[in-house]
């Protein structure tokens, strides 16, 4: 089994998975969680392009988030 250390605590990486979608959950019920507004960029060839977005969502059993350009 894969761990991942976090301040002297070992983890599993499906600890960590279920972890971030219960982040994911959180946030995408309170706008004053950080993860609310996240920003989302890329890169093309004119150059990066960054995005803020609103997270509505999130389905951690169907493992689907869905995000709302602002």
């Amino acid at each position: 089994m894969t761990t991942v250390l976090i301040n002297g605590v070992a983890y599993g990486l499906e600890e960590l998975e279920k972890d971030c979608w219960i982040r994911l959950l959180n946030s995408s019920l309170s706008y004053k969680d950080a993860m609310h507004n996240p920003v989302v960029p890329n890169i093309h060839q004119q150059g990066v392009n960054m995005r803020t977005v609103v997270l509505r969502k999130a389905w951690p059993a169907e493992k689907n988030w869905l995000f709302i350009p602002i």
